[in-house]
């Protein structure tokens, strides 16, 4: 079998370094798979990334005008959002390959358009990482309106136009037969709520972690030794962004 795995980059940010945990187990498990990249980070031979400065120029200049037009006329609240029009012309390279399968992921920043994927004519996984390829052009919608606003057409604000006009070009082009990967319950009820995906299967497969590094070890063997009581409730919190951002506190 023979994948291809898209991603904007390879390992910084959460859904990058999913997507790449994911390339490697795939990889060393005996599985004919390449991933392609806006941007590499990592050393890894089976990662590729733009050929040259062109390419690297073409994705940037791509990237930052369709920021610079969105700040202007749709979103100086500074919302994140991708409406996804520039062409990359992913799928003609896909189409002419002899690939098997087709795995998305984060694939924004003007990486892939809209129109790309619709014209894609292999087997397509897509793994989620937020919750844009179903609703409009925003990455993050905390309630359900999205099914209700697009589906009666209740915008009132630019940035909900622009929603709107994202949301129909994925109506317009988004296949039936995708097969959709959620790593969560919730995200997953999320996909088959939406009025783009409700047709199309929706699997649940967690994120994958690497069990060499990461173990369950003897609970009150690891109390004794940082000196904690064996009965004490103990609370671990973490968090990789600062408290202030909405998304991610």
């Amino acid at each position: 079998m023979k994948v291809f795995t898209f991603s904007f980059n390879d390992t910084k940010g959460g859904a990058a370094i999913s997507a790449y945990r994911l390339h490697t187990i795939l990889k060393n498990s005996g599985i004919d798979i390449k991933m392609f990249v806006a941007r590499k980070f990592t050393n890894d031979e089976s990662v590729i990334g733009p050929k040259n400065i062109l390419n690297k120029l073409t994705q940037l200049a791509k990237q930052k005008i369709c920021q610079v037009f969105i700040y202007i006329f749709f979103n100086k609240e500074k919302i994140f959002i991708s409406p996804s029009l520039f062409h990359s012309y992913w799928h003609k390279f896909i189409n002419k390959s002899n690939v098997d399968i087709v795995h998305l992921h984060w694939i924004n920043l003007e990486f892939f358009s809209i129109k790309d994927i619709s014209k894609i004519k292999k087997p397509i996984i897509w793994t989620l990482h937020d919750m844009w390829a179903f609703s409009g052009s925003q990455h993050l919608v905390y309630d359900n309106s999205y099914a209700f606003e697009y589906k009666f057409n209740i915008f009132s604000s630019r940035i909900s136009k622009l929603d709107y006009f994202v949301w129909k070009r994925k109506i317009n082009y988004f296949k039936s037969n995708m097969v959709i990967v959620a790593p969560s319950n919730w995200l997953a009820s999320s996909v088959k709520q939406s009025l783009i995906f409700k047709t199309n299967p929706v699997f649940v497969i967690p994120n994958p972690i690497d069990i060499d590094s990461w173990h369950l070890l003897d609970k009150n063997v690891e109390r004794l030794k940082y000196g904690f009581a064996s009965d004490e409730r103990l609370i671990l919190f973490s968090c990789s962004e600062p408290l202030n951002n909405f998304n991610k506190g």
